[in-house]
């Protein structure tokens, strides 16, 4: 039976769907439990609001949905819906004019997320429920409803081409349990909060799996094994040092997979090149912190290095109201220094210094000026040194 944790689980990673669409159960992280109370808590106060335009005879609670439509409610809230080897669990479910075998009426399903911004995957899962919903009543509905964010916001999810993806999936995980067969394993960035973690690591690890490797793809181990490439031993065979030449002003070597493998094959650390950072009398280093969706960041520090002095700040807004004020700190500190470099550990800060640019428009140039100062270290480490 495909439910809703299987789908999802597929959105993230096959190999997790079809461990559980066999029955097999992880350790669920810590990081999980809370994002699922934190879920719960969002669909009360969401529910809430969701329901004040109805009289309380016309909503009926916790049912199945075949049997609480025979009466044609105007809304069902946690409505599950079974048909064939499909199954779905509603957080909310609203009656439309439309006919349907239901009568002159049909049904669409409402689904609440906390988060700000809205995925791909978002949109599948009320697409799910909208096929299984669709299914049960022999007509399927036009789109869905998500209410999230903390405005509880309200976007109308057109299913049309999402059905074609959303069946796809319906069928590869019915192939994959009518076969006995699971997909390839491929670690990805969902690993680190997946309760299947530690085991699909150790088998990882074990047959040497490219995925190790965390910078390539599914596709990309796709045209490795058509070149006869399975596993990291055989990948780091094909490493060869380049002959050294002129590069242009500003090169960026590019990151080697084979390396990699070959110091993961021979547990060394290696240095490609001379890695080159700008040094400058002061040096900044540079960190914020952040909400998952990035549209509000809490913390900013700051460690600044100048003749042979340090300063440490940091700077904490309570409220997206209390971001501005805190960049404008930040700014300031900046502005204090002449000739500097800041230094930064990925695209997170530097993402961050572009939304304030555009949020904070007065003060543009002086953002511009410090993005020109800006140096990414993870750029420079990813591009020359490589660990085991």
């Amino acid at each position: 039976m495909i439910d809703n944790d299987i789908f999802e689980s597929y959105l993230h990673c096959k190999y997790k769907a079809c461990l559980k669409l066999c029955g097999n159960h992880g350790n669920i992280s810590e990081y999980e439990i809370m994002k699922s109370e934190i879920k719960l808590l969002y669909k009360r106060d969401a529910l809430q609001r969701a329901i004040s335009s109805y009289d309380k005879k016309e909503i009926v609670n916790n049912q199945d949905l075949s049997s609480a439509i025979k009466y044609g409610n105007k809304a069902i809230v946690d409505a599950h819906i079974s048909h064939g080897d499909l199954q779905s669990y509603c957080d909310f479910t609203e009656r439309t004019p439309g006919k349907s075998d239901l009568g002159a009426f049909h049904y669409l399903p409402v689904l609440f997320v906390e988060k700000e911004k809205l995925s791909k995957e978002d949109k599948l899962m009320v697409t799910y429920n909208g096929l299984v919903i669709g299914n049960m009543q022999n007509r399927q509905p036009e789109y869905g409803k998500i209410i999230y964010g903390k405005r509880f916001a309200i976007s109308k999810i057109k299913f049309d081409e999402k059905l074609d993806i959303v069946t796809k999936i319906i069928n590869d995980l019915k192939e994959y349990y009518d076969n006995s067969s699971l997909p390839q394993l491929i670690l990805n960035r969902h690993c680190e909060i997946c309760e299947f973690n530690a085991t699909c690591r150790e088998n990882a690890i074990k047959d040497g799996n490219l995925s190790l490797l965390g910078q390539i793809g599914a596709k990309e181990i796709l045209k490795k094994n058509k070149k006869g490439i399975f596993n990291l031993t055989q990948l780091s065979y094909t490493f060869r040092p380049r002959r050294k030449r002129r590069r242009p002003d500003g090169f960026r070597r590019p990151h080697s997979v084979a390396l990699r493998a070959l110091a993961i094959r021979e547990n060394k650390t290696y240095v490609h090149g001379t890695p080159e950072l700008p040094r400058k009398a002061t040096e900044i280093y540079f960190d914020v912190e952040g909400v998952e969706e990035g549209n509000f960041i809490y913390l900013v520090g700051l460690i600044v290095i100048s003749n042979g002095q340090i300063e440490k700040h940091s700077f904490w807004a309570n409220t997206a109201d209390e971001e501005t004020d805190v960049f404008l700190q930040f700014l300031r500190i900046i502005k204090n220094h002449d000739g500097y470099v800041l230094y930064h550990y990925g695209s997170y800060e530097l993402s961050y210094l572009k939304r304030m640019k555009r949020k904070a428009v007065v003060v543009a140039q002086d953002i511009d000026a410090i993005i020109a100062n800006c140096c990414n270290l993870l750029a420079v480490f990813y591009a020359n040194v490589y660990l085991p």
